[in-house]
């Protein structure tokens, strides 16, 4: 993955991937960090598709688990964000539906 962008942001929601923290409407959404680590995959490849096995490899590196768990991410990430908003695209893999609005500006060295 690229260097982290301070906040990426969609037409509700947001998400800062440096504090690990996703805000829909205002309101911080507590994510566990197996699903803030499947929603920041997808959103640095926000358009495209990810297959299960770029999300099985970036989420759980190194580490043998089964397809479900990917699933049992995804339903996660939609009760909080909404059924449309992460497209299941059959046979392949998971996209976002939604594309941001803007991106911040890759962090820094110092915290603005």
């Amino acid at each position: 993955m690229s260097t982290p962008a301070v906040k990426i942001s969609f037409d509700d929601w947001e998400l800062r991937p440096v504090e690990r923290v996703l805000v829909v409407r205002g309101q911080q959404v507590p994510l566990g960090s197996r699903a803030f680590d499947v929603l920041l995959a997808l959103a640095d490849h926000a358009g495209q598709v990810v297959s299960k096995s770029d999300l099985l490899d970036k989420v759980w590196p190194k580490l043998v688990v089964e397809e479900n768990n990917i699933s049992v991410q995804i339903n996660a990430l939609r009760k909080a964000l909404g059924r449309d908003v992460i497209v299941t695209v059959p046979g392949v893999g998971y996209r976002l539906g939604q594309l941001p609005s803007s991106t911040a500006a890759p962090r820094g060295g110092d915290d603005a």
